[in-house]
């Protein structure tokens, strides 16, 4: 029961997120299915979303997969993406005045 409540809640509040997200998912993950990482992804709101599966992977993403070094740059990749997604917001908003 507790369980049906925290994702109805979940699914609720997910709109309200609004910042940048990379959402990862194993596709060998046995704790949630696959359409949960499709669920969030798309329930956010954010302009900036993203989601990557990785392949012979399970649920603890960093521990089980053997992948954990193209994980990292994923990871780096999309900070990056986001840090000059934020600054170029903030030069427009600022040269707009």
């Amino acid at each position: 029961m507790f369980l049906y409540i925290t994702v109805q809640w979940v699914a609720r509040i997910l709109p309200l997120v609004q910042i940048p997200a990379l959402v990862m998912q194993g596709r060998d993950d046995d704790a949630v299915t696959q359409a949960n990482a499709e669920i969030i992804t798309i329930g956010i709101s954010s302009a900036h979303k993203d989601l990557a599966w990785w392949d012979a992977t399970s649920h603890q993403i960093l521990v089980s997969s053997p992948h954990r070094e193209a994980i990292y740059q994923r990871i780096a990749v999309f900070i990056g993406q986001v840090h000059c997604w934020f600054y170029s917001c903030v030069c427009i908003y600022y040269l707009s005045k």
